[in-house]
């Protein structure tokens, strides 16, 4: 059990590492000029918690728990990679409650940008 965890959590990083390489494009990346914020994400099947640190269109993702995020997001990696293969529109996700946002949902929504 303890060796399928650390699969499907390798593949959640490995999604949203894919995710953040979307600002190498220097038309995404302009979205997130002077967006400087730390997002947190909780995986709440798994127990998971990682953090976005955006800087001048830049993201870098993390393992753990950021205690000053901006903003947080609560979900699942079956939302991540339904997401992740098209399968779930992100806003839809944010109405049906897939994605449960804490804090300023503006910071939020401009990931959207990066999904």
């Amino acid at each position: 059990m303890m060796v399928l965890l650390m699969n499907l959590r390798d593949k959640v990083y490995e999604t949203i590492e894919d995710w953040t390489k979307k600002l190498d494009n220097p038309e995404i990346a302009k979205k997130f000029e002077g967006f400087n914020k730390i997002i947190q994400i909780h995986l709440t099947d798994i127990d998971e918690s990682m953090f976005l640190d955006v800087r001048n269109s830049s993201c870098t993702l993390f393992e753990g728990i950021k205690d000053e995020a901006d903003a947080s997001l609560y979900t699942t990696t079956e939302t991540i990679f339904g997401i992740k293969k098209g399968n779930i529109d992100v806003m839809e996700a944010f109405i049906s409650g897939k994605l449960q946002p804490k804090g300023n949902i503006k910071d939020l929504i401009i990931l959207e940008n990066l999904l």
